[in-house]
């Protein structure tokens, strides 16, 4: 009779070079909205309804930035196609 194995505990998934660039995309839409938030905030009168809308968006980015999983191939494939064509289109209009 051979002994058992020990059971081994899951391993977590590496982060793919996809899962990265899914994780910079979202680190740099967060940094936008940061420059966004400070920048309406320095002004005389902020509008208020822009302040909320921004912070709420940098919070949504927060928490998906967070559930993103490195294994989740169809979340990081979206979180690139969706983010990457925003920045570039930002980045084009600044």
């Amino acid at each position: 009779m051979t002994a058992a194995q020990p059971a081994q505990a899951p391993q977590p998934a590496q982060p793919t070079t996809h899962h990265q660039a899914a994780t910079a995309c979202l680190n740099a839409w967060l940094a936008a909205l940061a420059a966004d938030i400070q920048h309406e905030s320095n002004r005389p009168n902020p509008d208020t309804a822009k302040m909320e809308r921004l912070v709420a968006e940098r919070s949504k980015l927060f928490q998906e930035r967070t559930a993103l999983e490195a294994n989740d191939k169809a979340a990081v494939a979206r979180v690139v196609a969706d983010y990457a064509a925003a920045l570039q289109s930002r980045k084009l209009k600044v």
